[in-house]
């Protein structure tokens, strides 16, 4: 069966929205040998293929995933294990399990980070002039069991969140979101509304080896994802994910 994501081109492909509908980037400080890739975009995401080895897939297959659960059943979507810095008090990440599976918690399953993705840690925090401390690796197998529903990150304001990919590439998406009116009011009269996902933005195969950083406008104005693939099939795919948190 043909699988052209399994052969992603070498060169960096961006499907954007057309150029009226892009949010024009903001100052930010970013090493020079970023400056010149997708920097017409620097202000929403920045995807870079090679950013890494992608021979460190071998060490990522070392670390053993988990199985969540939320109110007692386990969840859905892909197994996955939290890591903290050495020496470091372990920060609370929240994206849905247990609080007995939060630091200090009976179920906390954390690690320190091993020293291969302490030194990743410390190349982007240089890279992009940022302090990520906690980070998540989440493996998929399925295309259809594991995946990442539109969803935004509860990270603190101004922080951005790093994605590098290993393994046979999956598609990311960035959906634009979408005000709708409720029919539940306010004590002022007023209709209350909520926030959905709307448009894909742009989606892609993330490259084995690359990088993807969300930054924190694109994850407060746009939902992101990991649709469900019928047809994927291969080796899994690892996602190792950087975010600050405070702790």
């Amino acid at each position: 069966m043909e699988t052209p994501h399994n052969t992603p081109t070498a060169a960096v492909a961006l499907k954007l929205a057309p150029p009226s509908l892009i949010i024009q980037p903001e100052e930010m400080t970013v090493s020079p040998a970023f400056v010149s890739i997708s920097a017409g975009h620097l202000g929403l995401f920045h995807y870079e293929e090679n950013y890494t080895n992608a021979e460190l897939l071998k060490d990522i297959e070392q670390e053993k995933m988990k199985e969540y659960r939320f109110r007692g059943k386990l969840m859905k979507r892909a197994p996955k294990r939290e890591y903290f810095v050495p020496g470091e008090i372990p920060p609370t990440y929240k994206w849905g399990q247990q609080t007995t599976n939060y630091p200090g918690g009976e179920e906390f399953s954390g690690k320190p980070m091993p020293l291969w993705m302490v030194s990743l840690k410390d190349k982007i925090n240089s890279d992009f002039n940022v302090k990520v401390n906690h980070a998540i690796i989440i493996k998929y197998t399925d295309g259809m069991l594991h995946h990442a529903p539109p969803h935004q990150d509860k990270i603190p304001d101004g922080t951005d969140f790093f994605v590098l990919s290993f393994g046979t590439p999956r598609k990311f998406q960035l959906i634009k979101s979408k005000i709708l009116q409720t029919n539940k009011r306010k004590k002022d009269g007023s209709y209350k509304v909520k926030k959905e996902p709307g448009d894909i933005f742009w989606e892609e195969y993330l490259s084995s080896g690359s990088l993807l950083r969300v930054t924190s406008k694109a994850n407060k104005e746009y939902f992101h994802a990991v649709p469900k693939e019928k047809n994927w099939q291969g080796p899994p795919r690892y996602s190792l994910i950087f975010r600050t948190i405070s702790i």
